[in-house]
């Protein structure tokens, strides 16, 4: 079975938190808004995959990390054991993408759990609000 990670990047903003979303510029997906996400290399760890996925995708460096859970969900062609995690990156930086997406935009959880297009990732989303965003604000 394929492993994979994502994370949802938040930041602090004026009214709470906010979710960076990337456009995806390759298939599957192309066009749709996605979290960072990416395979696992060979001998690579879900914790150094996510990091190594963040940076590749977006040259960011978390001030925290947490793993929210590991699934298994349906993907194409076959199911993936996912690791998805939350991660915290100060507002001052500036996202810098690489060739797998077009644009990013940073919006409220509500804004993003009607653009991301899985149902899983909107799972996801609305359990890392409860854990990390209600209960223990940063």
């Amino acid at each position: 079975m394929k492993e994979a990670v994502a994370t949802m990047v938040l930041r602090k903003a004026p009214e709470g938190y906010e979710v960076l979303l990337l456009k995806r510029a390759t298939q599957p997906f192309n066009g749709e808004w996605f979290p960072v996400e990416g395979g696992i290399d060979p001998g690579e760890s879900p914790d150094e995959a996510v990091l190594r996925e963040l940076r590749e995708e977006t040259q960011l460096t978390p001030l925290e990390m947490y793993r929210e859970s590991t699934r298994i969900v349906p993907s194409i062609p076959a199911q993936v054991r996912l690791h998805i995690y939350v991660t915290f990156v100060s507002e001052h930086y500036p996202v810098i993408l690489n060739e797998e997406h077009t644009e990013i935009k940073w919006c409220s959880v509500e804004e993003a759990l009607q653009l991301l297009p899985l149902p899983a990732q909107r799972a996801a989303l609305t359990r890392i609000q409860a854990r990390y965003l209600n209960s223990n604000p940063q």
